[in-house]
């Protein structure tokens, strides 16, 4: 069974500070946890579960003593029980107001149902491996904000994505840990005789058993499905095991759990969604097994008709342009599939079923497209910014011959950030003396985020460093630790000591390690990178992380090609690799450097979010004209766009261009306006830049404003 916490009396309200994820985004419950044992948070990847249940029963009676910290035990758990009982919305003023409205409505439909294959809620619950988990963990936690009725669906994976190590030679290599769910901030969900709740479904020769972990994330909750249990197969076992591993048998395997097995996880949980948001294609199976529910308590209903029904509470989002990224199975694999879950009897829809996923009805062997299934079983699709709504109409325009382009049925919410998660503290409090000190509850007003314009040159400049010393700090111990990794001398990792000037420009780049990002374009002509780097009285560094996904060579290379030149004695404490990329990581790029580097191939950027979170900390965007930042972009004012939104037919004419755009804005634009500095040595240029950047995108790319939006023009719609 779940191991229990056993603390002294005073301390008791830690249990559920612990296991309530609005910790993640609550600095101050982080500070108490991090007092118990310093040590142990920080190896524990921040997790306050583990930090409880491995402290020394001393140090605990010890704190148990200690009335200040006990106080502020009150003061956290006081605040929380606030968070949760309250019944109103999370904003203020007109925004507040028409946000009331639409909660009643809610709630009286119904919660959403929101499922995804992976939710990027905190580095100590690894279940995501990019952009797409982090999104979906920000949009739970703006639903809780915001009090909308809401409940995620996903996978309890046990080795998560993988852990990053690189070799000596900058080879990625790649490991899966097996977690303990017992120092996790989750808990089982039990039957009514206190034993876990365990479900099954079908699949080709055997039933596929799964227990539910439930995780809470603020008002909002999450639930796991787990399929480790002695009733399984080993490898049914491993299905929910490694995020994206396996083969093709594993991803449909892993997506009739997430689809099927969901719907199933909320009926055995007495939830009754009014709206099922599939969030991308992974989940398009939800659609056929609520079809077939239907049907089987309504056996003179067609299946057409029965789909026809269900699209009235189902809506979808796609998040890629990128063909590789929309899952296709082979048309007798979905039959296997469909063969055991629908009833003899039923077989009979199989062509109809068939019809609905089909990518091209024409081809003799067109494949089975689970984003297809999606388009055709909800009632709202939406891409992910503006450019991305246009790319997939275009995209999925052969789906609906009949309609022009811009008739497709796929319009576009753009995508933002969670602000409490990705704001440092040095400008948390910045924004409270400066904007509002409601300003988290305002985030979609324009008008108070003008007063951006007015925060203190010299505070403002305070802020900035502060958050640049931290990144700093936190590299340079994570390098000194990849390099003892390594067994490397001891001269190796002294030198990290005089890496990364808290001076000098400071350029992160830092994401998946799909080809199509060009991690390394600004590599083009290392000539002109190291004479940019070097300057003498202009310096440049840039640090870079990410993975690549471990069947993904060409990304692997491209990985381990910027770690060659981070060696290299040109580039040596300039470039800088951070291994690992994490939730940790890139909250420290985020918050610490002055621009953020994004340079996929245009127009493959779905939205990208990373540098909606440099701009809650008066960083800098300087991108390609693609996804969010074609629509945040102000010429001369708030960041720099890579080119002007040209389009080339040949891949090395579009990287040559792009690249000599990238050098050009630095050597003429970014760097000279950094070190443009007054008689205080402050770059006021620069600064000004930086509240144009906070004052024109705060309000718009923020998560409480999408979840906002998908309430009002989608949910409710």
């Amino acid at each position: 069974m779940f191991q229990t916490l056993k603390l002294p009396s005073p301390l008791k309200p830690l249990r559920q500070l612990a296991y309530n994820l609005k910790w993640s985004w609550t600095p101050s419950t982080q500070a108490l946890f991090s007092h118990i044992d310093q040590d142990l948070w920080q190896t524990s990847r921040n997790n306050p579960v583990t930090v409880l249940l491995n402290a020394s029963p001393k140090r605990l009676e010890e704190l148990a003593q200690d009335t200040a910290f006990c106080q502020q035990v009150a003061r956290e758990h006081e605040s929380l029980q606030n968070y949760l009982q309250t019944q109103e919305g999370g904003l203020e003023g007109e925004a507040g107001q028409a946000l009331e409205k639409n909660l009643a409505v809610l709630r009286e439909r119904g919660p959403v149902a929101y499922f995804s294959a992976e939710f990027g809620l905190h580095e100590s619950l690894p279940i995501y491996a990019g952009g797409l988990g982090v999104l979906a963990g920000d949009h739970t936690k703006s639903a809780s904000d915001l009090n909308i009725p809401f409940v995620g669906i996903g996978l309890m994976y046990r080795s998560g994505y993988f852990e990053q190590t690189l070799d000596t030679e900058g080879q990625q290599h790649a490991e899966f840990p097996q977690r303990n769910f017992q120092e996790m901030c989750i808990q089982p969900v039990l039957n009514e005789k206190d034993q876990p709740l365990i479900l099954d479904i079908p699949l080709p020769g055997r039933s596929l058993f799964f227990g539910i972990w439930k995780a809470q994330v603020g008002r909002s909750t999450l639930y796991l499905l787990d399929t480790q249990l002695d009733s399984n197969t080993d490898l049914d076992q491993a299905l929910t095991s490694q995020l994206y591993g396996g083969d093709t048998s594993t991803r449909i395997c892993q997506e009739m759990l997430l689809g099927v097995g969901g719907v199933r996880a909320l009926q055995a949980l007495h939830i009754e969604p009014s709206v099922y948001h599939l969030n991308e294609g992974h989940a398009a199976f939800v659609g056929v097994e609520r079809a077939r529910q239907m049907i089987s308590a309504e056996p003179s209903l067609s299946f057409k008709d029965a789909i026809t029904a269900i699209t009235r509470s189902q809506v979808f989002t796609t998040h890629t342009p990128v063909p590789a990224g929309h899952d296709r199975f082979t048309v007798e694999t979905i039959q296997e599939y469909m063969k055991v879950l629908f009833s003899e009897e039923q077989h009979k829809y199989f062509p109809d079923l068939i019809d609905m996923g089909l990518e091209y009805k024409d081809h003799m062997n067109s494949m089975f497209c689970m984003t297809v299934l999606a388009l055709h079983t909800a009632r709202a699709c939406n891409g992910v910014s503006k450019i991305h709504g246009e790319v997939s109409r275009k995209m999925w325009q052969h789906l609906w011959p009949s309609k022009a382009v811009e008739e497709v049925p796929i319009g576009h919410i753009t995508n933002g950030v969670h602000a409490a998660t990705w704001t440092s503290q040095s400008f948390h409090d910045l924004f409270t003396q400066h904007i509002d000190r409601h300003w988290d509850r305002q985030l979609g007003n324009p008008e108070i985020w003008a007063k951006a314009r007015k925060i203190p040159t010299e505070e403002l400049w305070k802020a900035r460093q502060t958050c640049k010393q931290e990144l700093i700090d936190f590299a340079r111990y994570r390098i000194q630790l990849q390099r003892k990794k390594r067994n490397e001398p001891a001269d190796a990792l002294a030198e990290v000591e005089g890496f990364l000037n808290p001076d000098a420009l400071t350029i992160g780049f830092a994401r998946r390690f799909a080809p199509y990002k060009r991690a390394t374009l600004i590599l083009s002509d290392p000539e002109r990178l190291a004479a940019i780097l070097n300057h003498p009285e202009k310096p440049v560094q840039i640090l870079f992380a990410g993975k690549a996904h471990p069947h993904n060579r060409e990304g692997q290379a491209l990985l381990q090609k910027i770690y060659q030149y981070s060696r290299m004695p040109e580039f040596s404490g300039k470039i800088i690799w951070l291994e690992n990329y994490d939730m940790a990581v890139g909250r420290h790029l985020v918050k610490g450097v002055d621009v953020w580097l994004n340079n996929p191939t245009p127009p493959q950027e779905a939205s990208g979010t990373s540098g909606q979170k440099v701009g809650l900390n008066g960083g800098l965007n300087c991108s390609i004209l693609d996804g969010w930042w074609d629509e945040g972009y102000t010429k001369e004012s708030n960041g720099w766009a890579i080119g002007e939104g040209q389009l080339f037919d040949q891949k090395d004419q579009q990287n040559q261009h792009d690249a000599n755009s990238l050098y050009t804005l630095l050597e003429t634009k970014i760097t000279p306006l950094f070190y443009d500095r007054d008689e205080q040595g402050i770059p006021q240029g620069w600064l000004n830049y930086s509240r144009s950047a906070m004052e024109s995108l705060i309000a718009p790319f923020n998560t409480h404003r999408m979840v906002c939006d998908y309430l009002n023009d989608i949910y409710l719609g």
